[in-house]
């Protein structure tokens, strides 16, 4: 989370500091992710993205700047059901007794989630507003969290670890994955195609299980100004 910190706050500053330019130019846009396979581009699903770029001129046509992309997808949840009966039996005497049988129904449910913050820099020609041709270079950090609840079907209380009675959960956050990535992208009107390029990857990530560094193909709209 330190580095999420820290590379947001780099690509504001740097971002701010060319949109302070004269001639400024920037774009936001929103489409979708194949997340690749090992046996080509598409097939591994797909993941939602978002992206900011910021630039100013460079020379005629030619425009050159900072963007910052982040994508997310939901690889499995696994929700299951299941019930605790405690009884209590209380003796008062003479062969007598009294049983006590609570039970509660519970739900369990974890959702895997898996997330990419990239920041990098483009120089792009520019046709006005109608057509861009763009070319990235930079990085691309990578994770998964593990979101698990417990929760309480019929009301009945329970004490869990952060004191919760009814509904207990808890995000675990895992893999530190960092990759040196290149791309184009082309833009013609108010949509856009774009190719990454995984070069370089390195982490802690299990590769076959969530194919981080993976080439990818997006597309999406747009919105240039």
């Amino acid at each position: 989370m330190k580095k999420f910190v820290l590379i947001l706050a780099a690509g504001l500053m740097f971002g701010g500091a060319i949109m302070a330019q004269d001639e400024e130019t920037g774009a936001l846009g929103l489409g979708i992710i194949s997340d690749s396979s090992d046996k080509g581009l598409v097939g591994g699903g797909i993941r939602g993205s978002l992206y900011l770029d910021a630039g100013t001129k460079l020379y005629g046509p030619f425009h050159y700047g900072f963007e910052f992309q982040g994508d997310v997808k939901k690889l499995d949840q696994t929700s299951s059901a299941f019930s605790v009966t405690d009884i209590a039996v209380y003796y008062y005497g003479n062969g007598n007794a009294v049983a006590f049988i609570n039970s509660t129904d519970f739900t369990q449910t974890y959702t895997l989630w898996d997330a990419d913050l990239s920041p990098r820099g483009y120089i792009s020609f520019d046709l006005g507003n109608k057509i861009q041709l763009l070319g990235f270079a930079g990085l691309n950090y990578n994770w998964q969290t593990l979101d698990y609840e417990l929760k309480s079907n019929d009301g009945s209380s329970f004490s869990s670890p952060d004191g919760s009675t009814n509904d207990y959960k808890k995000t675990t956050t895992f893999g530190d994955n960092w990759s040196v990535i290149a791309g184009l992208r082309v833009a013609v009107g108010a949509f856009y195609l774009d190719y990454t390029r995984f070069l370089t990857a390195t982490g802690s990530g299990d590769l076959s299980f969530n194919k981080y560094n993976k080439d990818r193909i997006g597309l999406g709209i747009s919105l240039r100004f």
